[in-house]
């Protein structure tokens, strides 16, 4: 089994070449009432961008914060390039840490924010001054023009760039980033996401995003983490995560889904031929597992694996339009099939089109785009 197999499974441990990796690591609290973070094994690979995906009270912030020794686990290690820093204290593990609320310094210029590690290291004055205006070059704030302004005097945007370059200035190979663009709005957000990564394949660091934006983690991420109550349950690339998620908590969190009861009927190649309810004819599904020719599952089909089939004889299935929602690059239609199920499809709006609602449509599903979701 190669490593990007391993990798993909929930619950992978350390295998050595992990630049960091929490293993079997717990942690509770209430008195051990709520497990935050239960049993968790995850291997991060050095120079590549991770992010920790889940909703509210999965515990990737907490898990997080472990990796950066804020927490203190009840069970289980963290180990950084092969050595175990579990008792090492925060400052000591030579990993940066973006806060969501930045936590700059507000009486304090651009200069002295980004400079401050660097006098609590004793670095020399000279050493200080370039490499401060190096970052701040390398976050496009030159610091002629934004050295003495203060974090007032700033957009959000710039204040992001700042924390980042306080960061990025003790040149570490680890930056730990707990949701900082939350605050932002859409459209800076997104540019900032990407300048991010644009930076962290430049520079070269391992980086560890904390999100709960789909979006971002799908747009930003070499690989994407998925958590939901405390455990971490799909590791994949983000084409792998979305495309095939492996249940229906990942499925349901990560765009829009449509799940069907069906019947496996047999293997089909890499997959299995399984028969939905209410569907014309079988479709071939993809598979994490190995079910068995006649077990009840669900499948998982994303809006957009529905296609115009080639005729009406050649339809999976046969759906009515009910109402659809245009968001300018794309239309989503939101259909009734023959025997009362709704499903969800997805087409980029090329032209104007008048009201569909009443259209009846032929929709197909290419081989292999379907999901079986394990139980």
């Amino acid at each position: 089994m190669s490593q990007a197999d391993t990798a993909a499974e929930p619950g992978h441990r350390s295998n050595g070449t992990d630049a960091l990796a929490a293993v079997a690591v717990t942690k509770t609290f209430e008195r051990g009432r709520v497990r935050a973070v239960d049993d968790v094994s995850l291997g991060m690979r050095s120079r590549e961008f991770l992010s920790i995906l889940g909703p509210s009270g999965s515990g990737k912030t907490t898990l997080l914060r472990i990796l950066a020794g804020l927490e203190e686990a009840d069970a289980g290690r963290v180990h950084l390039d092969g050595s175990d820093i579990t008792d090492i204290p925060p400052h000591r593990r030579g990993m940066g840490f973006v806060f969501q609320d930045l936590a700059l310094f507000p009486h304090l210029s651009v200069f002295e924010n980004v400079a401050f590690g660097l006098r609590t290291a004793r670095v020399a004055g000279d050493e200080i001054r370039s490499r401060v205006a190096r970052n701040l070059d390398l976050v496009e704030l030159p610091m002629a023009d934004f050295g003495e302004r203060l974090p007032r005097q700033l957009s959000g945007g710039q204040r992001q760039r700042v924390a980042l370059a306080r960061i990025l200035v003790m040149e570490p190979a680890v930056i730990l980033f707990d949701e900082p663009m939350a605050s932002l709005d859409r459209r800076l957000s997104d540019r900032m996401i990407v300048e991010l990564k644009g930076l962290q394949r430049r520079v070269g660091f391992l980086a560890v995003y904390v999100t709960h934006d789909q979006e971002v983690a799908l747009a930003i991420s070499d690989r994407i983490a998925v958590m939901a109550d405390g455990k971490v349950v799909q590791v994949g690339n983000p084409v792998e995560v979305y495309g095939h998620p492996r249940n229906r908590e990942v499925a349901d969190f990560l765009g829009n889904s449509n799940i069907f009861a069906a019947t496996v009927d047999e293997a089909a190649g890499a997959g299995v031929a399984v028969s939905p309810r209410g569907f014309r004819r079988p479709v071939i599904a993809s598979v994490h597992g190995t079910p068995a020719s006649g077990e009840e599952v669900e499948i998982c089909l994303r809006p957009e694996h529905f296609v115009p089939a080639r005729s009406e004889d050649d339809a999976a299935v046969h759906a009515r339009i009910e109402e659809y929602a245009f968001s300018g690059d794309a239309i989503t239609y939101y259909l009734r099939m023959d025997d009362g199920q709704s499903i969800i499809t997805k087409r980029l709006a090329t032209a104007a089109v008048e009201s569909p609602v009443g259209r009846r449509l032929a929709l197909d599903v290419p081989d292999g785009v379907a999901t079986v979701l394990e139980s």
